[in-house]
């Protein structure tokens, strides 16, 4: 059993940060061991056309929410344009990935629930690359990332 969440306040530019597969950087404003398991909540720093490839979570939902920039999502099968003060919502087991179409870095807040993702980001800046929870590079199979 988790210990219960205690409450904190984070100025900006603070919290846990780590390199992305896909360039620039996250940092995790909110932690799975600090929410009890709960939530995990990440500030995404984006840099023009750069972005995850298509990726799975299998055991977490995922709401973006675009700060500031110019995203062009899939879900499934739909793209989508996501500018600032947009909001998106990612059913877990629902293929996605994001790119910035912008000329300029975008920024945005992601929230995982349940926590768990913040591993995934951990192995990679350690030089995992099973961390990195990409296919095989003859596999056709999407990357399964945790959470």
């Amino acid at each position: 059993m988790n210990d219960p969440a205690q409450p904190f306040s984070l100025a900006p530019g603070e919290g846990t940060v780590f390199p992305t597969p896909a360039g620039g950087q996250v940092t995790f404003k909110v932690r799975g061991e600090e929410s009890s398991g709960m939530v995990s909540v990440a500030e995404f720093e984006v840099p023009a056309g750069a972005g995850p490839r298509l990726h799975v979570h299998e055991e977490a939902e995922e709401c973006i929410y675009v700060l500031h920039g110019q995203l062009r999502v899939q879900l499934g099968d739909e793209a989508h344009d996501a500018t600032a003060g947009s909001c998106v919502f990612i059913p877990r087991g629902l293929p996605h990935c994001f790119r910035n179409v912008g000329e300029q870095s975008a920024s945005l807040l992601a929230v995982y629930t349940p926590a768990g993702l913040e591993a995934f980001f951990e192995n990679f800046a350690a030089g995992d690359a099973e961390g990195r929870g990409e296919a095989a590079a003859d596999s056709d199979a999407l990357p399964r990332l945790p959470g």
